[in-house]
């Protein structure tokens, strides 16, 4: 590993916390904060919808449908922060596990 960036963004020996509990809360923070645009929160507002827009359930459900679809697929854009697709500085050193080219050799040798 390259040492020049084993104390970015802290050092770690002066962080005296395993890396997976801030991992954990930051999933679970993250988790409670989608709630309201996922099923569980919007089934609260299920019956009044149906009743304000004049819908059924199954016609509800389609909708919800469509938005979760049309959502999810403009998820990869809306991750990409402006310099996100910069190339790395250099290529990684030795074989890549999993890649195409390394079996190839492997099987040869």
């Amino acid at each position: 590993m390259n040492q020049r960036f084993a104390n970015i963004p802290f050092p770690p020996a002066r962080f005296p916390v395993l890396y997976g509990w801030p991992v954990l809360m930051a999933g679970a923070m993250g988790l409670l904060m989608s709630v309201p645009g996922q099923a569980i929160g919007v089934s609260v507002f299920t019956d009044p919808l149906l009743e304000a827009l004049g819908l059924t359930p199954s016609q509800l459900s389609t909708a919800y449908m469509f938005g979760a679809i049309g959502s999810a697929c403009l998820l990869p854009w809306a991750g990409m922060a402006p310099g996100a697709a910069v190339k790395p500085a250099r290529e990684p050193e030795g074989p890549l596990i999993g890649a195409a080219g390394p079996q190839e050799e492997y099987a040869q040798g």
